[in-house]
C-alpha cells in the first residue's frame, strides 16, 4: 500500500477525486468510501485493464 498525494502522479493515474484505490495498476475506485463487497471483489476478481502510467 502506498499513499500518493503528488498532483502530477495522481493525474498520470487518472485520479480525479479522492480517495482512490489502484489494484495491480488498475484504477478500481475513486471519490468515496468503498463497501466491504467492493474491496473483496478487487482482491478476488482478476483485473484486466492496466494503467499505462
Amino acid at each position: 500500500m502506498e499513499r500518493v498525494d503528488a498532483p502530477a502522479r495522481m493525474a498520470a493515474c487518472r485520479i480525479l477525486t479522492v480517495p482512490a484505490v489502484i489494484v495491480d495498476g488498475v484504477l478500481v475506485y475513486s471519490g468515496g468510501i468503498p463497501t466491504r463487497w467492493q474491496i473483496e471483489s478487487w482482491l478476488t476478481i482478476p483485473l484486466t485493464r492496466k494503467l499505462t502510467a
